[in-house]
C-alpha cells in the first residue's frame, strides 16, 4: 500500500487551514471595525441632535428673557412720576435715563429712540422746543 501524499500533503492542508483562518480573522476584524464605525457615527448624530435641541431651547429662553426685559423697561419708561415721592422719582429718573441710554447705544446712538421723541428724556434736551 502506498501512502497518500505523505507528510507534505498534511503540511499543505495545515497551511491552507491557517490561511483560511487568518482570512476569516481579518474579515471578522473588518466587520467589527465597520460595526464600531457605524455605532460611533450613530452616537455622534444622536449627540449632535441633542446639542441642536439644547441650542434651540437656550435661544428660545434668551428671546423670552429679552422680551420680558423689554416689557419691564417699557413699563419703567412710561410710569407716571406724579404719584412718586422724591426718592422714588429720583430712582425712576436714573433708571429711565439708563434704559434710554442703553437703547440709544444699541440702536447706534442719536435720536432714533421713539422716533426722535427726545422730549421724553426731560432736562436740557427740551430746550428750545415748544409744545403745542
Amino acid at each position: 500500500m502506498k501512502k497518500r501524499g505523505g507528510v507534505g500533503a498534511y503540511k499543505e492542508e495545515l497551511c491552507a487551514i491557517i490561511k483560511i483562518k487568518k482570512a476569516l480573522a481579518a474579515e471578522h476584524k473588518e466587520e467589527k471595525a465597520a460595526r464600531w464605525s457605524e455605532l460611533k457615527s450613530m452616537e455622534d448624530e444622536k449627540w449632535r441632535s441633542k446639542l441642536a435641541a439644547e441650542d434651540r431651547k437656550v435661544n428660545a429662553e434668551e428671546r423670552r428673557l429679552a422680551k420680558e426685559k423689554k416689557a419691564e423697561e417699557h413699563a419703567i419708561i412710561f410710569m407716571d412720576p406724579n404719584t412718586m415721592d422724591a426718592k422714588a422719582r429720583r430712582y425712576w429718573e436714573l433708571t429711565r435715563e439708563e434704559i434710554i441710554n442703553q437703547m440709544e447705544v444699541s440702536r447706534g446712538g442719536g435720536d432714533a429712540f421713539l422716533g426722535g421723541c427726545d422730549y421724553l428724556l426731560g432736562g436740557d434736551r427740551t430746550e428750545g422746543l415748544e409744545f403745542v
